[in-house]
């Protein structure tokens, strides 16, 4: 690894699908090696919610017991976590992104129906929830002070702007392609994946190979 900059680093947006990106590039790395599109097993490193700032404690290999007596070991050929934009931490900036108002609704039903969310007592309606948001951010722009910070009332996201917010507020077009290697979006993720493993590896997983009746995508 570059000792100056973490290489390629993901950013996951929280349910903007990074966990289905993360899967889906792992079996198409599994299946490329299998065909022998590459030759080196390689896997992107989940690295849950710690801040790029601290990439120097991101790991850079993966190791895992498949049955006695094997190991399966892979590089880690990029790293992700729930972090944010910054231009000085990695060479090479991926993420993903969702329909804004399908975004919202997903934060709010993650947070009032996931078994992970053991405080979803805390979740007013969807339009109380929304509601207090918006009078904050209006509070927020009228005195600069906060009365209380919602996420804490909560116990869920911040649903303004989070997608704009955690990737730096880019204004156009020309900012994405400043600042990233490659932006997918869920809609599209069978597509966007395609993109990042031609990225990451300089293959093409099958699936993607629209020559190929059998497996190109729909």
């Amino acid at each position: 690894m570059n000792t100056t900059s973490l290489g390629n680093f993901f950013i996951h947006l929280p349910k903007t699908g990074g966990v289905g990106t993360k899967n889906m590039m792992g079996r198409d790395a599994k299946q490329m090696l299998r065909e022998k599109t590459i030759t080196e097993p390689y896997v992107v490193c989940d690295e849950g919610m710690t801040s790029i700032e601290n990439w120097k404690t991101f790991g850079t290999s993966f190791k895992r017991v498949i049955r006695e007596n094997k190991i399966f070991k892979a590089n880690c050929v990029m790293s992700m976590s729930e972090s944010y934009y910054h231009p000085v931490f990695a060479d090479n900036i991926f993420t993903v992104v969702r329909n804004p108002h399908e975004h919202v609704l997903s934060m709010y039903f993650h947070c009032t129906e996931s078994k992970s969310h053991k405080l979803k007592t805390k979740m007013p309606s969807l339009d109380g929830w929304l509601e207090s948001w918006v009078s904050q951010k209006e509070q927020l722009s009228q005195t600069n002070t906060r009365v209380e910070w919602l996420p804490n009332k909560f116990s869920c996201y911040n649903p303004i702007n989070m997608q704009s917010r955690l990737l730096g507020y880019p204004r156009t077009k020309d900012d994405l392609k400043d600042r990233f290697r490659f932006v997918g979006v869920l809609s599209e993720l069978d597509t966007s994946t395609c993109i990042m493993a031609q990225h990451l590896s300089g293959a093409t997983p099958s699936r993607c190979n629209c020559d190929d009746r059998r497996r190109r995508l729909v």
